[in-house]
């Protein structure tokens, strides 16, 4: 299944959706998302190719992990670190 494919399973199937975040990337680097319409406060994502960013603090931290994922060079474990 596609990620977009496994969200919208996931989400059709979940009676507490409106309270969930959750983000999916797929073997082929694609990434999803879902956002709740009654999550937190503050509840948002950035997708990109191989990279899901969600939630957190707020829109600036979401925003400053995707830039330093982007920056970062070698093997995902050390992306991420």
């Amino acid at each position: 299944m596609t990620a977009r494919e496994v969200v919208e399973r996931l989400v059709s199937e979940d009676e507490g959706r409106d309270y969930r975040q959750l983000g999916v990337v797929d073997a082929r680097g694609n990434a999803a998302s879902y956002t709740g319409s009654k999550c937190l406060e503050w509840a948002g994502s950035k997708l990109e190719m191989d990279m899901l960013c969600n939630i957190l603090a707020g829109e600036e931290v979401v925003e400053a992990m995707a830039e330093a994922y982007e920056a970062a060079v070698g093997s995902l474990a050390e992306r991420l670190v």
